[in-house]
């Protein structure tokens, strides 16, 4: 069997877990304003648009801290 070449090693893993976790946060956000919390709703996150569900802080800031921890151990 050939090598993937990283466009097609991205196609094949990388895309559906960007998929999944998109599905998967709309549909929290779908149920929490079913419930009465708006908030998902008013930040533009009921949508199944990957990067309406990227925040700064959240997403970007605190995986690269993780990142930078996990560093640290190994060293």
């Amino acid at each position: 069997m050939d090598e993937l070449n990283l466009i097609q090693k991205i196609a094949v893993f990388a895309l559906p877990v960007i998929f999944a976790i998109t599905g998967h946060e709309a549909a929290h956000a779908y149920m929490a304003r079913y419930f009465g919390d708006n908030t998902a709703h008013l930040a533009g996150r009921t949508t199944f648009n990957p990067i309406r569900h990227i925040d700064p802080i959240g997403t970007v800031l605190r995986d690269r801290q993780g990142f930078n921890q996990r560093a640290k151990c190994l060293r």
